[in-house]
């Protein structure tokens, strides 16, 4: 279970709402500051960014397709990470060259055949579970993630799914 960000309630700059949830953030000298925008605001920004980069970077590479369309790094080997739209411009930018837009059913096809080509890496909890290995180690390793994710959770006093 995720822990929840530190926040306070304040008045958003962009949107006006009174009393909204604002996370904070620590600034270059060390002190604890809120963001100035409430959380709906900011997701409201960073799906406008995406959205544009979208429209801007044309239909899926693959089909032609303007529905449904998706990010897809070209080579998964050298993303950083995927949620890119809160970086800062220069950063994004670095970050996107090495992606391209695909649609959905594209994006899914590429990923599968991408997953399928690597080597299954026995013993471990990804293989039993993702790959659908049964081998004595794989099994093993899976036995072991739950019994760990069930004392987490009762340690949590939460009830295990």
């Amino acid at each position: 279970m995720r822990r929840r960000a530190p926040s306070i309630r304040a008045t958003c700059a962009r949107c006006g709402k009174r009393n909204v949830e604002h996370r904070l953030f620590r600034d270059a000298r060390g002190k604890v500051r809120p963001y100035s925008s409430c959380r709906g605001c900011e997701v409201g920004k960073q799906l406008a960014l995406r959205e544009a980069w979208i429209a801007a970077n044309g239909p899926c590479a693959i089909c032609g397709s303007r529905e449904r369309l998706e990010v897809d790094h070209e080579e998964p080997e050298t993303k950083v990470s995927h949620r890119v739209w809160s970086w800062s411009q220069r950063r994004r930018d670095i970050e996107l060259q090495k992606c391209q837009v695909l649609c959905s059913r594209c994006h899914k096809k590429k990923t599968r055949a991408w997953n399928n080509a690597k080597p299954i890496q026995h013993g471990t909890d990804g293989a039993y579970t993702r790959r659908r290995c049964r081998c004595g180690a794989c099994r093993e390793a899976h036995r072991v993630a739950k019994a760990a994710y069930r004392n987490r959770c009762r340690s949590q006093g939460v009830t295990p799914t």
